[in-house]
This record gives C-alpha cells, structure tokens and sequence, in this order.
C-alpha cells in the first residue's frame, strides 16, 4: 500500500499579490503533451503516456508567489525547497524505463555490450537531498498575442541512469541545469498558433564509452488548434524537436523531431466522444496511437475503451514499448 498526497496548500490573496504555500501542481508552457518549458512539475511515469498530461504529473511542495501587474501581465516565482524525483512504476512493470530482461533502457539505442551490462547489474534511484530549484516566469495577455518568458533553476525530476564501473551500477542521475526559455499564442485565419523555445544547461547522456557527461540542448515545438466549421470538433497539431548542442560521440540520439496531436469529436448529441491522440516520429520510424470512444449519457459518470498502440525503431519510445500495445475498457466518475 502506497500513500501519496494531492494538492494540499494555504493562500493568501491580495488585491494584486498572492502567495501560495504547499503542495501544488505547477505545469508551465503553452504546449500541450510536451512543453519544452515545463520542468519545475514533477513527472508520474507509473502509467508511463497513457494518460493526459495534467494526470502525468504529481504536486511537489513548493512557496509560489504571483504579482499582478497591471490588468494583463503576472510575474510568477517559484521555488521548490525539497526535490521530489519522478514517480515510477514497479519494476517488474512493462512501463519502467529499464527493461532487465532484453538489457535495454528506455531512449539509448541497443547496444549488444550494454544490453550484458544491465542484465548484471544493479540500479539505484535514490534521490538526491536538497532543494529542487526555483523558476521565474512572466506572462503578458495582449489583444493580439499572449507571451510567457521563463528563467529556471532546477533539478530534472526524471531520472537518468549513469554506470558506476567501479559498484557495477546504473545510479539514477537528477541533473540541476539552468533553463530559459519563451512560449507565445496568437490567432490568425480563425486558427490558435502556439509557438515554445527552451535553452537547456545541462542534458544528460551517455557517451559511446559508456560514461555520463551532460550537454547544452534546446527543445522547441509549434503547433495549431482549431474547430472545424466553428463546431464542437477540436484538432490540435504539433511539431516538436530536441537538439543536443556540441554533443560528443554518444549513445543517446543527438535530434528527435516528432508531429503530435489530439482530435476531439462529439457524437450523438454529445452523448458519446472520440478522442484520438497520436505521436508520430518524423527523423525515425516511431508511432503512438490513442483512440479512445466514451459513452458521456451516464453523469457523472463515463464508460471507454481505449486502444493505445506502440511501434517503431528500436531506439524510440515506440520500438521500446513495442510489444507492450494494449487495449482499455473503463470507468470514470467526478463528483
């Protein structure tokens, strides 16, 4: 038995300040699925994508304060005084981002020499002690486009496995980096344009030889909603890139770019709703497919089933999970 706790704070509000104080959920940026400025929230991979964003992710303790200035613009500081690491499945679960038996770990491409490594030997994700960082963002709403600029100083929450010749030893790694980045949202020809850049200070790899190092990157992604004939129906699409920067030889790859999206469609006078989400690699073969069909007539109650499909080469997150496609039939209720 696991307990956890969910959003749990105290407040104070202000006529233009308000200061929070506990656990919170605090996602930034403006993409969904994948905001590339989203690194002060706390990931939950014990159900690895199956779910939507806001359900992959857990509140940490943190003291924020927001200053209003003037009518549409907010200066938003963080800081987060204990680091809570990623929360991950079991691991003799499918979704845990080491596979033991095929000696594989999840985004380094297969190696034969590797694959003998991690079968013999040991992993440990203990935490790192201290703090997890602070983050600073202003955010501007204007008539034509709303902006957001970020400044962050934190520790990744998802960890990344360094070998430790010495123990035999894959010692889970939180790498602190700074981040700085910027998201913008405009309407053009009826279409929502949504546009996000992050710098990366530190990104953790694995060179050739099997040791740890980190590197500069830069993450970015663009992307575009829109209701078709001004209905219910909603499509969002994106692209999104990661760029390692002055990389050495290493086992990680050096440039992922990825076309992502959702496709929400009401039926039967909203009595029903098909949901599809995808990802789709556009460097290497790699696909995730997420239809879901809810029956919405029972409220507050839903009933689903759900397919969520895995392919492609073997270095991507498709070609990992593989064999792990499986189908979902469900119950949801919100009271």
């Amino acid at each position: 038995l696991d307990l956890d706790y969910g959003e749990s704070f105290i407040r104070y509000r202000g006529e233009r300040f308000r200061l929070t104080a506990g656990a919170q959920t605090i996602i930034w940026g403006r993409i969904d699925e994948l905001p590339p400025t989203d690194r002060l929230s706390v990931v939950d991979l014990s159900r690895f994508i199956l779910d939507d964003l806001q359900d992959r992710r857990r509140p940490t303790l943190a003291l924020r304060a927001e200053a209003f200035l003037g009518a549409d613009s907010k200066l938003d500081l963080v800081w987060v005084p204990v680091f809570r690491a990623a929360v991950l499945p079991e691991r003799d679960s499918v979704w845990f981002p080491v596979d033991r038996e095929r000696g594989r770990i999840l985004g380094i491409a297969p190696d034969p020499l590797l694959a003998a490594i991690v079968q013999g030997a040991s992993f440990d994700e203990d935490a790192p002690d201290g703090d997890g960082g602070w983050g600073a963002r202003y955010s501007r709403s204007a008539s034509a486009y709303d902006l957001g600029l970020t400044l962050q100083r934190n520790r990744q929450t998802t960890p990344y496995y360094a070998f430790l010749p010495a123990t035999n030893t894959f010692q889970a790694q939180y790498p602190r980096a700074w981040s700085s980045g910027a998201d913008i949202a405009f309407e053009l020809g009826g279409l929502t344009w949504r546009g996000e850049l992050a710098w990366i200070s530190d990104f953790p790899v694995t060179r050739s030889d099997f040791s740890y190092t980190t590197v500069e990157a830069v993450n970015w992604a663009g992307g575009v909603e829109f209701h078709p004939g001004d209905g219910d129906t909603r499509v969002n699409l994106q692209i999104v890139g990661l760029n390692l920067i002055d990389a050495p030889a290493v086992l990680d790859r050096t440039e992922i770019y990825s076309f992502n999206g959702a496709l929400d469609i009401p039926l039967a006078r909203e009595r029903w709703r098909l949901n599809t989400r995808f990802f789709v690699g556009l460097d290497e073969h790699d696909l995730y497919l997420n239809p879901e069909l809810a029956f919405l007539g029972w409220e507050p109650h839903e009933a689903y089933i759900a397919v969520h499909y895995f392919e492609g080469a073997a270095s991507t997150l498709g070609g990992f999970h593989e064999d792990h496609s499986v189908l979902t039939l469900g119950w949801r209720s919100r009271f």
